[in-house]
């Protein structure tokens, strides 16, 4: 059950972090897609599923250096 709430969270956080990007509204698509991808990181490590983590990872660090170019 709690597999199935994070990953269809994920799914809704990151679809609204792309319209949100697609509509310029900032900094609520980073928030967005961030959470989407934190609730697949946290999915990927309880199913022990080594490349969704691995994808995640790497789009927490893209995040990550987009946040830190806009500070």
């Amino acid at each position: 059950m709690i597999n199935n709430i994070l990953k269809w969270s994920g799914v809704f956080f990151i679809c609204a972090g792309a319209t949100l990007v697609t509509l310029d509204i900032q900094p609520y698509n980073v928030i967005c897609l961030n959470m989407g991808t934190l609730f697949y990181t946290i999915f990927a490590i309880r199913v022990r599923d080594a490349a969704l983590l691995v994808l995640n990872l790497f789009l927490f660090s893209i995040y990550g250096a987009g946040v830190l170019m806009r500070i």
